[in-house]
């Protein structure tokens, strides 16, 4: 009669630990996007934009149809952009890419035209390197 009790006993533990074995499962499933962020470093981007610089001295720009492209100066680095591009699966990857820099102020650069629109990163919050996945937290214009 006892081994009866002891195979019950051990049969609820059994299934108990198999309720909780999922529900901790699901749980961590539901929450891998906010463990991922948490893992891929953060950036901060700001499309870029076409046009000329006007003055070396103002932050202004003269933006007419067809002009170079214009990226913010805190995104070149050695005469690099890092920028964030799209994969198939909807995340974001870094890459780079050198530039001629024809004209700078304090707050645009002035480079050879690009394809407009792309996004270039200014800010991190970890080293990057290229082809890395990354999050981006704001796009800034």
């Amino acid at each position: 009669m006892e081994k009866k009790n002891m195979r019950v006993k051990f049969q609820k533990g059994i299934v108990a630990f198999a309720i909780i074995f999922f529900l901790v499962i699901g749980g961590l499933t539901y929450l891998s996007t906010k463990i991922d962020a948490l893992l891929y470093p953060t950036v901060t981007v700001a499309t870029t934009n076409t046009g000329y610089l006007i003055d070396d001295d103002d932050d202004t720009y003269y933006d007419p149809q067809g002009g170079n492209t214009l990226i913010p100066t805190s995104s070149i680095h050695n005469g690099e952009v890092y920028y964030v591009i799209k994969n198939t699966d909807g995340n974001y990857i870094v890459a780079k890419k050198q530039i001629d820099i024809l004209n700078q102020n304090g707050l645009y650069t002035e480079i050879t035209r690009e394809d407009t629109g792309f996004l270039a990163i200014i800010d991190s919050d970890k080293d990057l390197k290229v082809g890395e996945q990354v999050l981006v937290k704001a796009d800034v214009l």
